[in-house]
């Protein structure tokens, strides 16, 4: 590749106006510096590195979608969207420990000061979800302190401090102030080419001869909220996808379960989400999602305790991140179902008690009979000789055995074809109660997997201080609300912009 921008190379078809790489193409605005020396030899650099970007691109896919919906929510430059591929080469999995980890490369101490918390079930850096808003927050509110987005970029690298100096020394000689003429350390000079650098290959990647993989603007994964100590190897088989693929999308787990103190959230491919979701009602109650903590006694083995729980030793490899069966005397091991030794019962009942009859009404599905009978829905398809997703039509006639009415549940979770009219017949309430309960206007359109709360006994309100590194998602995940209803409370507007001191009104549900 000659040094010389105007020489052109084989012209290749233009992108898809649907794809990221064209998105992203048309929101570059850091585009005035491609002259700039230190750009113009990292554009060479990386224009002959080309089996790296196209790895890392291809890496990205599952990221990317989000990464731009973000970037241009925010009305940020799009050149953001290109800073993982600098920091992580896209991988949620790099670095770790002490060290930089995740697509955006955090720091500790940084990570702590935007939320990312780490423990011995999550790790907070590595998560897709709130450590593209850290950055993105981060990011924003560089640019509010320096009022310029390349010095915003220089920060994000090495520290608002080291800026500062660099700016304060450059005033004391007479200097200009801008990134170009600051003195600063030689990772962070090379740091802001490199994005540019990849700005300009994305923008004329005819001219380089560069072919960026086809990613659709679509998005790639939906968040899922589902019960503590949920089995990723579970999720899996509920989704007949690969485990690994499930790893991928939630790199944050350090484990196989999903953490019992939350995040209970789980990004699963978009076109398995609304299957994940059905099989997630029909086994809410069949103790499938229920665990127990075991301790290894001594002279215990793993195949021992898959045998005694009745859990298949691979299961519990996944679930415990066991390579082989070696365990030790006191280890703590999680088992994924309800055992049937120590005197408890298996997951699913027997046909005890008096037989039943009930009469399937318009809008009845399994979930919902079960539920109403305090069964699960399980037993009740086992009792008929159905599948656990199997429909239901008005008229049919459904076997019960030892049944009684089962308390409200406090929370719907909306499946496919669900509306509030639906919903509210179903559970003998008024639309107008279901959308008082979930502060819903008069247009809310329900989404599948969306948590409905349709008991209450009041909300107990309470006021939080905003601190640094605080957003509505991490607050909203303190006190398990929804981002919409900490701005519907407090009169936010769409962005949701708050400020460290702000008091944000919180109602905490109190029923239980």
């Amino acid at each position: 590749i000659e040094d010389d921008y105007s020489s052109e190379a084989p012209a290749l078809p233009a992108l898809e106006t649907t794809d990221l790489w064209e998105r992203i193409r048309d929101g570059l605005i850091l585009n005035d510096h491609e002259h700039e020396t230190a750009v113009r030899g990292m554009v060479q650099f990386f224009a002959g590195q080309q089996r790296h970007l196209r790895e890392s691109a291809e890496r990205a896919q599952p990221y990317l979608q989000h990464i731009v919906e973000n970037v241009a929510a925010r009305d940020m430059p799009m050149e953001f969207a290109l800073i993982p591929l600098v920091e992580s080469s896209y991988d949620p999995f790099a670095g770790g420990g002490k060290r930089a980890s995740g697509l955006w490369q955090f720091m500790p101490i940084t990570a702590k000061r935007f939320g990312l918390n780490n423990n011995e079930w999550y790790e907070g850096r590595r998560d897709v979800l709130l450590s593209t808003e850290a950055a993105l927050d981060y990011l924003s509110w560089l640019n509010g302190r320096f009022g310029d987005w390349l010095l915003a970029l220089a920060a994000y690298n090495s520290g608002e401090g080291t800026v500062d100096r660099a700016i304060a020394k450059a005033a004391a000689q007479g200097k200009p102030q801008d990134f170009w003429h600051l003195d600063l350390p030689r990772e962070t000079e090379r740091y802001i080419p490199k994005i540019l650098a990849l700005g300009e290959l994305v923008a004329k990647s005819e001219r380089f001869d560069i072919t960026w993989p086809s990613t659709p603007d679509t998005p790639a994964f939906v968040a899922v909220e589902l019960p503590a100590r949920t089995s990723l190897a579970a999720a899996a088989d509920m989704m007949d996808i690969d485990v690994k693929r499930l790893r991928r999308l939630n790199p944050a787990l350090r484990g196989s379960i999903t953490p019992p103190g939350g995040p209970h959230v789980l990004l699963v491919p978009a076109d398995r989400a609304e299957r994940f979701q059905q099989s997630l009602a029909a086994l809410a109650d069949t103790g499938r999602l229920r665990w127990i903590r075991h301790t290894v006694a001594a002279g215990e083995s793993l195949r021992e305790i898959s045998k005694n729980y009745e859990v298949s030793l691979s299961e519990l490899q996944l679930t415990n991140d066991l390579s082989g069966e070696q365990v030790v005397s006191g280890q703590k091991i999680w088992i994924p179902r309800l055992p049937k030794v120590a005197g408890n019962t298996s997951s699913t009942r027997p046909r005890q008690g008096k037989r039943q009859k009930y009469r399937v009404t318009q809008g009845d599905s399994l979930w919902s009979v079960a539920r109403k009978h305090n069964v699960s829905v399980k037993q009740l398809a086992q009792w008929n000789n159905l599948s656990t997703t199997a429909g239901l039509r008005a008229g049919q006639t459904l076997t019960l055995f030892g049944t009684k009415a089962a308390p409200k549940s406090r929370y719907y979770q909306v499946k496919s074809g669900d509306n509030l009219s639906i919903i509210a017949k179903r559970l003998d309430l008024s639309t107008d109660q279901l959308r008082r309960l979930n502060n819903l206007g008069g247009r809310a359109v329900l989404q599948p997997g969306q948590r409905l709360l349709v008991a209450n006994t009041g909300p107990k309100t309470m006021y939080y201080r905003v601190r640094p590194g605080d957003s509505l998602w991490s607050i909203s995940s303190r006190y398990k609300v929804s981002v919409s209803q900490i701005k519907s409370w407090n009169g936010l507007g769409r962005n949701g912009v708050i400020r460290p001191g702000q008091r944000l009104k919180i109602l905490l549900d109190t029923t239980g």
